[in-house]
């Protein structure tokens, strides 16, 4: 479900919490094949279920649809068929820009696949470019870096309050053997 993954595959938060489990992970197999073999009707049962949600917190919802995934096709149905929903997603695919709307909020993940020239390039556009570092969790972030200012991504997930041309830093959460493939690989910035 993520086209550009690499390296981060290997820390994905598939692997975090509940979804390390493994009825969990059979779960969203099972979802992830009703969802490609009968498109319009699960959209329509993700629909009904986020519009409940919603209404069961007023003026407080937002929703990340590729939590798991990178799928604009997904994320772009929803925002479409929910305009008044804030949804906010991380992306590795190319011109994120060009599917921001209104209530949909896109972060371009920096990654080994990436470029220092092509995040830069991104950033000129108004979307906000998350680099994970060698700190780890609660650790200073940098100030800046590629000479653009950072911001602690540790604070919240609410991608969509972040204000724009900056990078939001990340601390890494793997294992040593997997923070040394991240720096090996330039997944993962040193400070």
């Amino acid at each position: 479900m993520c086209a550009k993954s690499g390296t981060c595959e290997k820390i994905c938060l598939k692997g975090e919490g509940f979804n390390a489990m493994p009825t969990h992970g059979l779960a969203r197999a099972r979802r992830t094949a009703q969802l490609f073999d009968h498109w319009e009707p699960t959209i329509e049962l993700i629909v009904k279920e986020i519009r409940n949600r919603a209404k069961r917190h007023p003026g407080r919802f937002a929703f990340r649809p590729n939590l798991l995934s990178d799928r604009a096709d997904l994320a772009r149905r929803l925002a479409d068929a929910l305009p008044e929903i804030q949804f906010y997603d991380y992306t590795k695919l190319g011109r994120p820009h060009l599917r921001v709307k209104p209530n949909y909020h896109l972060t371009f993940s920096y990654s080994e696949r990436s470029s220092p020239a092509e995040a830069l390039a991104i950033l000129e556009t108004g979307v906000n470019v998350a680099v994970v570092f060698t700190c780890r969790k609660g650790e200073p972030l940098p100030a800046s870096h590629w000479g653009v200012p950072v911001l602690d991504g540790q604070k919240h997930d609410l991608r969509f309050l972040d204000p724009p041309f900056h990078i939001v830093g990340l601390p890494f959460l793997g294992s040593a053997a997997e923070l040394a493939s991240g720096v090996r690989g330039g997944f993962v910035q040193p400070l």
